[in-house]
């Protein structure tokens, strides 16, 4: 009778399976399924640190959980901040963390041993470790917490005046905030597109512009961010009003000085300017033809209802204004002036 002989295969397989096991051992009864290790958290918020695990229901023995915050030096002892031990919980065993941490779940022996930190401050920087014992297995877990301050409201505002065919700076600055911080300039009027030769420093959060033209005004929106919050401030790009609207301004501004004597003033000065430009007008010949000027007569009295009505509007009684209306009403009708050629 021939005996029986095993296939060359299963004979290979079964000695492998008992070489494993000899070697590495049986399967892992307990192990912490969490995966994220870093934690990147702005100063007065919450965050919970997620430590979950899955359990060999065979595995009868004693649980503990316990959370440490691990020592910066070797030298020094870890701190243990909350813990689960005999079905009790015992929390505020850490002074700087007192009355601001729990387990995210009431029952954290049933798998989820996660945990909740409230009001956050920058010291609460560090490494934190979940450590789950049922022996004879163990599971720990290290978290990496990063407290880290929002950028302030960023402040924009130009580096010198607008004028064109001139190189202009746009600048943008947050007082506060945890580095690194990245800042993004970007337009939000007309093609909301940034010139072609604009150069934006990501860094010090400044915005190169090379010889403005017309079409660069508008309206540039600059973003700060870190890895916790994001600011914004916006800056209008235009260029100043031409000089003859500084008079126009003056004008308005200088009728509401006084009540009593605007209506007087804004009249006499319109006379006087009227008369002085009649005997001008009439000397005014030249190559045979003749001058013609705008009656400067007949908008004046206008203007001077206008301001009076103004000034009736905003109902100013007291006011810091003492330049002269007589002064700059006539610098206003000189500058507008018209000639015209018959």
């Amino acid at each position: 009778m021939t005996p029986f002989r095993w296939p060359f295969g299963l004979r290979l397989f079964l000695i492998m399976g008992i070489f494993r096991l000899l070697i590495i051992g049986p399967a892992c009864a307990l192990e912490i399924t969490s995966h994220i290790k870093y934690y990147y958290v702005a100063r007065d918020s919450s965050v919970t640190l997620n430590c979950e695990f899955v359990l060999d229901s065979e595995n009868l023995g004693h649980m503990d959980i316990e959370w440490n915050i691990l020592a910066e030096n070797r030298d020094q002892d870890d701190n243990t901040i909350i813990c689960y031990t005999a079905a009790t919980i015992y929390n505020n065993l850490y002074g700087p963390l007192k009355h601001r941490v729990y387990f995210t779940s009431p029952e954290p022996q049933n798998g989820i041993a996660s945990l909740t930190i409230t009001d956050l401050k920058l010291t609460d920087s560090g490494t934190y470790q979940c450590m789950v014992k049922k022996l004879p297995e163990i599971g720990i877990k290290n978290f990496i917490l990063s407290v880290m301050e929002r950028p302030s409201m960023p402040v924009c505002y130009m580096d010198g005046e607008a004028v064109a065919g001139e190189d202009l700076r746009l600048r943008c600055r947050s007082s506060q905030g945890t580095p690194p911080m990245d800042y993004r300039w970007s337009k939000t009027s007309g093609n909301q597109k940034l010139p072609n030769t604009a150069f934006a420093d990501t860094i010090e959060g400044d915005l190169y512009l090379d010889k403005i033209t017309e079409s660069d005004t508008g309206t540039y929106l600059c973003t700060v961010l870190n890895l916790v919050g994001i600011e914004e401030c916006e800056l209008i790009l235009s260029f100043p009003p031409l000089l003859s609207m500084y008079y126009v301004y003056v004008t308005i501004a200088a009728a509401v000085v006084d009540s009593k004597h605007c209506l007087h003033h804004c009249s006499f000065t319109a006379f006087t300017i009227c008369v002085l430009h009649r005997r001008k007008n009439k000397k005014k010949k030249r190559g045979g033809g003749k001058r013609m000027y705008m009656e400067i007569c007949y908008t004046t009295p206008i203007l001077t209802h206008i301001t009076a009505i103004i000034y009736l509007i905003f109902m100013v009684k007291d006011s810091i204004i003492t330049l002269s209306f007589s002064k700059y009403i006539t610098a206003l009708f000189t500058d507008i002036r018209i000639r015209t050629r018959v």
